[in-house]
């Protein structure tokens, strides 16, 4: 195949492909824009505690741990 003609058929492909793909000028449902925001405040309290969890877990005391795991720790033979 020439040169020009592999051009041609890419540049076509590639206005159908980008035809295909605008977004549509109507407005998304009312119920899915309802689960997003509700997906979206989900996500935001999840991300708010995060630094918490993360704080209390790595800061963790022996003592502060359960029975099972600390006789678990406490068999552990250190290298």
């Amino acid at each position: 195949m020439k040169p020009a003609t592999v051009a041609t058929l890419l540049l076509c492909f590639l206005l159908v492909a980008l035809t295909y793909s605008a977004p549509l000028s109507s407005a998304p449902p009312a119920a899915l824009r309802v689960a997003a925001e509700r997906a979206k405040t989900l996500v935001e309290k999840i991300l708010r505690d995060v630094p918490a969890v993360h704080e209390a877990a790595v800061t963790m005391q022996p003592r502060a741990c359960s029975i099972a795991v600390c006789l678990f720790y406490s068999r552990v033979p250190v290298l």
